[in-house]
């Protein structure tokens, strides 16, 4: 395949190389949008008011018959 821009000399693209190439992109831009919603949620998470747990959480059990 050769590519040509508005001159007479051409650049010859291999389009196996070049297909690589998109695909690497593609890949490379979904990584980094997944990491962005990743740190999104992260963020959005309310962790302020967590009671920390306590040695004697679920030593009772009410247990009715």
């Amino acid at each position: 395949m050769a590519l040509s821009v508005g001159n007479t000399s051409s650049m010859h693209v291999d389009s196996g190389n070049a297909l690589e190439i998109k695909g690497a992109q593609m890949a490379k831009d979904q990584m980094e949008l997944e990491g962005k919603m990743a740190v999104e949620l992260i963020e959005s998470a309310n962790i302020q008011n967590v009671n920390p747990p306590t040695a004697t959480s679920g030593n009772n059990i009410n247990i009715k018959v």
